[in-house]
């Protein structure tokens, strides 16, 4: 008779082999993936410290037109914010982020990009809201390098600069606009 791979008296020493190198497997893995993480995570630090140096960046991006535009300054301020149709968060907190902007004083523009997505997802998802506050520019980084360059790799986020456009904020991940009115630098 055939005695199996592991013996009885041997199971604890074959037991102890594989869970040897499924542990080392996870440990391998989780270097593997930090390490990617702090490079990207410094990468993200980086071109922050470019996008919020004091100045009000030079964001190019489309309209839902297709045609080009360079961001400009409000008299009072200005908001940007990233966003994306296949990012939960972004649509749960849209409705409040549109409704907050009716709130804001006039002259404070307000730039709601999506990024990395489709225009026709963008238009079919921004058809929902017919009343739109005139300070509101809907607009689109079809490649998504704009929002890459502003220092944004997870959606959605948002960038607050003063009217002389001195960064004063950036609120990473989604907000509560009815009960979380950001520091405007008004």
């Amino acid at each position: 008779m055939e005695r199996p791979f592991c013996e009885s008296r041997k199971v604890f020493f074959c037991m102890k082999k594989h869970f040897i190198i499924a542990i080392s497997f996870i440990v391998l893995t989780s270097v593997v993936w930090l390490t990617a993480s702090f490079q990207k995570a410094n990468i993200s630090v980086n071109l922050l410290d470019l996008a919020s140096s004091g100045h009000f960046p030079t964001v190019v991006v489309k309209n839902l037109a297709g045609e080009s535009i360079t961001l400009t300054t409000g008299t009072k301020g200005t908001l940007i914010h990233f966003w994306a149709t296949w990012c939960s968060p972004c649509l749960a907190e849209m409705p409040e982020l549109l409704e907050y902007s009716h709130k804001l004083p006039v002259g404070y523009k307000v730039y709601i990009i999506a990024g990395s997505d489709k225009l026709k997802d963008v238009k079919k998802f921004l058809s929902k809201f017919k009343k739109r506050s005139a300070n509101i520019s809907f607009l689109f980084d079809e490649s998504g390098e704009q929002m890459k360059a502003m220092g944004t790799f997870k959606l959605p986020e948002t960038y607050i600069y003063n009217s002389a456009g001195k960064f004063i904020s950036k609120i990473p991940g989604a907000n509560n606009w009815k009960v979380f009115a950001p520091d405007l630098g008004l």
